[in-house]
């Protein structure tokens, strides 16, 4: 925090801004969360460049919450170019990681055309995260001068990462409706159109919904859920109320999840990096990190996913926090079917909500849920809500977007026996474990990759050890 102070007293020393800067200052460092609210509420909209630096760094920096929020308001409420241009340069020349990607978010909810340009320039950065995102901005800009942008990196995208090449053209497709594969007829399109082109973004300018998108390639579902991360951890309750039966199936809620995440895992991408996390009363990884998706480690994989048996209690947070502990990753799929708990007591939800937002504020891991019928739907409503992501019913047969939060389908339960897709499904029987397919004495330590042993008697994760994975 101290750091903190010095860089606001120098930003703001003999600039326009000096009182404004100033007055931060002094609610840094007394500690008033209030007064700091207060203050960056009268930014306006036009700061001086010294005070866009004190509002950036304090975002950055300041542990609070309520005072991050306060910055994201300020910032959005900008409309000065003098200010935009120094948010724009935070973005391009800033070391600070923190306070450039807030900067990527302030010119993403800044509603006015010069952010574009700011944007475009961010598609080409070095740090690939930084540049998804700013396409994803883009994606949110009803602007010729945003699909001009996203076109022309089309090409780029393609060979950076098939991830950045479906962000580029989820963006192109919300602001335009157009689903084009090939990057040549992207460019003869909009050379067509440009001219006469005019935005005409639905749902009250926040874009279409995904409904008639169409990737450029298949992607891997798990409960409707579509993999679209290349970097993916799968976070999977095998508490021990997973042994209940899955509503209008003959199997349990396990052996339904264990069909539906080996046929996931088989159809992942071969560019995918994953690794599922198991978590009841301990928390087990398949893997201390993600691993490639050759066809030798999924076969690995799936193997470790057919020997989890469920068992004890829902420790959710512990879970979570092993996922973002993942650094490499940036979409962690959840699937629970209760509420987080401990012994005998359901934990409050809030604690784990506000651990997820400081640890995902600047990170932006996507975050989706899945919940059978009696889970506690409001916490994972919220915890995909805050993070990106979407939450969804446990349907195995439900069509992409059928089932999620806020569509029409959302509160159906868990669905019918599905038909096979794609050749045979697992027929549900726990295989017996070969090799090292053990169960696991105790929770890895260090991210250790589990190692064979005795189950502990009544209790604990009961998850096999995998074999060692091919990075």
């Amino acid at each position: 925090m101290q750091a903190l102070l010095t860089f606001i007293l120098l930003a703001s020393a003999g600039s326009p801004g000096a009182d404004a800067g100033k007055q931060l200052a002094a609610a840094a460092k007394s500690g008033g969360e209030a007064r700091i609210c207060e203050l960056l509420a009268q930014v306006g909209a036009e700061p001086s460049k010294a005070t866009v630096q004190v509002v950036l760094q304090l975002g950055a920096e300041h542990p609070s919450h309520k005072v991050y929020e306060a910055v994201r308001q300020a910032l959005a409420a900008v409309r000065g170019a003098d200010a935009i241009e120094a948010i724009g340069k935070t973005l391009a020349q800033q070391t600070n990681a923190r306070m450039r990607t807030l900067a990527l978010f302030a010119l993403e909810d800044i509603p006015v055309a010069t952010t574009v340009e700011h944007l475009t320039a961010c598609l080409k950065d070095k740090n690939l995260a930084l540049a998804m995102h700013a396409a994803r901005a883009l994606g949110r800009k009803p602007m010729k001068s945003a699909v001009t942008a996203l076109v022309g990196i089309v090409p780029a995208a393609d060979k950076a990462s098939p991830e950045y090449s479906l962000i580029v053209r989820q963006a192109l497709y919300q602001l335009t409706g157009q689903n084009i594969r090939v990057a040549e007829d992207w460019a003869k399109w909009w050379a067509k159109e440009q001219e006469v082109w005019e935005p005409g973004l639905a749902d009250s300018g926040r874009g279409r919904t995904w409904r008639g998108f169409k990737p450029p390639v298949a992607l891997p579902r798990f409960f409707g859920v579509e993999v679209e991360s290349v970097r993916v951890v799968f976070v999977i309750d095998i508490s021990g109320s997973m042994e209940e039966p899955a509503v209008n199936l003959d199997i349990s809620r396990m052996e339904l999840v264990k069909q539906e995440l080996a046929r996931t895992i088989e159809d992942l991408r071969p560019e995918t990096r994953f690794t599922v996390i198991a978590f009841n009363s301990k928390i087990v990884p398949m893997w201390p990190s993600l691993y490639a998706a050759t066809p030798q480690n999924i076969a690995k994989a799936v193997k470790w996913v057919r020997g989890l048996a469920p068992r004890s209690t829902t420790w959710t947070q512990e879970a979570l926090e092993a996922a973002f502990g993942i650094k490499e990753a940036n979409a962690i799929v959840l699937l629970s079917d209760g509420s987080p708990c401990k012994g005998a007591g359901v934990l409050p939800t809030k604690p784990i909500l506000d651990w997820v937002e400081r640890a995902n504020r600047f990170r932006r891991v996507a975050v989706h849920t899945i919940g059978f019928r009696d889970a506690f739907l409001p916490f994972l409503r919220s915890l995909a809500r805050q993070n990106g992501g979407t939450c969804r019913n446990a349907r195995p047969d439900a069509p992409v977007g059928e089932g999620e939060e806020g569509d029409p389908g959302g509160a159906q339960a868990e669905g019918v026996q599905p038909e096979p897709e794609g050749g045979a499904q697992p027929d549900g029987m726990e295989p017996e474990p070969e090799g090292g397919a053990q169960p696991v004495e105790e929770e890895p330590e260090d991210g250790a990759r589990p190692e064979g042993g005795e189950s502990e008697p009544g209790g604990g994760a009961a998850a096999p050890a995998a074999a060692g994975g091919e990075r």
